[in-house]
């Protein structure tokens, strides 16, 4: 098989919210990060006195966290403040991203946190010494986790 050469950076991804699972919030210009989330199914095995491998069974996939690192703001309508929002009113906070920004006029594929509330938000540290900006992150936990195609309205 040849080389790849459809790798791609994370450079320009974008990361959305939502409230309401319909309409979508980006929070890029906030947002550095989502650490890595991975697609699992439960899963079991059992050996029996016949045979030399186990008997395999699959089941449903478990609830995931899904944690995204943004800069802290206080600005209205970024990254942190509509997560602190969603976590101190128990609401609904769906969250979704794409590995690369692909133009509005082109079909887009999205990872979506399914059903999701935010579980926690880290609060910023302090370091007088420091010029980087301080970071925090959000945790949400869902269901499952979609990988959808997303075509734009005309």
């Amino acid at each position: 098989m040849a080389q790849t050469t459809g790798a791609m950076t994370g450079a320009t991804g974008k990361i959305e919210v939502s409230t309401d699972g319909s309409t979508w919030y980006n929070i890029s210009g906030s947002s550095q990060s989502i650490d890595a989330v991975e697609f699992t199914r439960l899963n079991g095995s059992a050996h029996t006195f016949e045979g030399d491998y186990a008997v395999l069974t699959f089941g449903k996939q478990p609830p995931t966290e899904v944690t995204v690192n943004i800069l802290y703001t206080e600005v209205s309508g970024e990254a942190f403040l509509r997560a602190v929002s969603a976590l101190k009113n128990n609401t609904t906070f769906k969250v979704r991203w794409q590995a690369m920004d692909i133009a509005e006029t082109t079909y887009q594929r999205y990872f979506t946190a399914g059903t999701s509330k935010v579980a926690s938000v880290s609060l910023p540290g302090n370091d007088a010494s420091s010029g980087e900006p301080l970071m925090v992150s959000f945790t949400v936990i869902c269901g499952g986790i979609d990988y959808e195609l997303v075509v734009p309205a005309p």
